[in-house]
């Protein structure tokens, strides 16, 4: 626990770090290793994988994700973070903790970069509800970072004075964008650990009426693609490090950031994302990848008008 494992040894060079998301080990990204490993684009990559503790704080378990990267990077060229839920918040207080020279990307599959449980649009006795369940449930079963979930542009704003750090690293999010607002939670594959609080935000939602609040279902157990995606940036709940180059992209200063969907991310949730073939394919293509220009040089043709990379050409989202 808490160290970079060595999977697969390539040239020493570059190297893959997978980080997995909240209920989960380094064994999910075990159909993507394998996928990686018979790949001869990575022939040359080391595969490795960050196991840490969701309980704890999300911002301790970054931190101690640095202090493994800091260990690695005197014989690694480059890195590569690939992160599948909860795991993507892990990588960017990571990132944002100290500099890390050596990493130069990082791909978010399905992270709830926007929070899990939103506010937006609660009445005060709504707000209230969501705070008290939120901090009981952390006190009760003692998992400060499932409870993190609830308060993630709170906790990231802490570090508003550390995003230069992020600034050489190209941040990339793909979203599992199964439900939406008119998905019913009984469609498969609804039933999963989160649909509890699917049914539980269902009903109070249905007593509004009574209770005068409006909380909107957290789709796709609890990450649907508008809290994936960084963009647009703004001051209230979707700030991120990568605020200056979303906003302003004409002054651009470092590495910028895209948001990267396919057709098949239609049919996933975000717990399935990381094992989805053609989305391991899309993640292989984008680890190797230059630049963006790069990655759609690599696209199939049957791919050029399956999967979109905003901003497009121009810039705009």
């Amino acid at each position: 626990m808490h160290s970079i494992e060595i999977e697969r040894m390539g040239s020493g060079d570059c190297m893959v770090v997978c980080v997995h998301g909240i209920w989960s080990d380094h064994l999910t990204f075990r159909p993507m290793l394998d996928l990686f490993g018979s790949d001869p684009t990575l022939r040359d990559w080391d595969l490795a994988w960050f196991d840490y503790d969701f309980n704890q704080q999300m911002a301790e378990s970054g931190r101690r994700l640095a202090d493994e990267i800091d260990r690695i990077s005197e014989t690694c060229k480059r890195i590569v973070i690939i992160a599948h839920s909860m795991g993507g918040l892990v990588a960017r207080f990571a990132i944002l903790d100290r500099p890390l020279p050596r990493v130069n990307r990082l791909i978010m599959l399905g992270t709830p970069n926007c929070g899990a449980i939103r506010s937006a649009g609660l009445s005060w006795l709504a707000q209230a509800v969501a705070h008290v369940a939120g901090n009981v449930y952390g006190l009760f079963t003692r998992r400060t970072g499932i409870r993190d979930l609830t308060r993630v542009t709170q906790l990231f704003r802490a570090y508003h004075n550390k995003w230069e750090h992020a600034n050489h690293v190209e941040y990339i999010t793909i979203p599992g964008k199964f439900y939406h607002r008119d998905r019913s939670i009984l469609d498969p594959p609804a039933l999963n650990r989160f649909t509890t609080i699917e049914v539980a935000t269902e009903f109070v939602s249905a007593m509004q009426p009574l209770f005068r609040v409006g909380l909107e279902r957290p789709h796709d157990g609890i990450v649907e693609e508008s809290s994936n995606r960084l963009a647009p940036s703004e001051e209230g709940s979707r700030w991120s490090e990568k605020k200056a180059i979303i906003n302003f992209p004409e002054r651009r200063s470092g590495q910028g950031y895209a948001h990267i969907t396919s057709e098949v991310c239609a049919d996933l949730t975000h717990v399935e994302l990381h094992t989805a073939p053609e989305i391991i394919s899309i993640v292989a293509r984008l680890i190797v990848a230059s630049d963006f220009q790069q990655f759609r040089q690599q696209l199939r043709p049957h791919e050029l008008s399956d999967v979109k990379i905003s901003p497009d050409v121009d810039g705009r989202w």
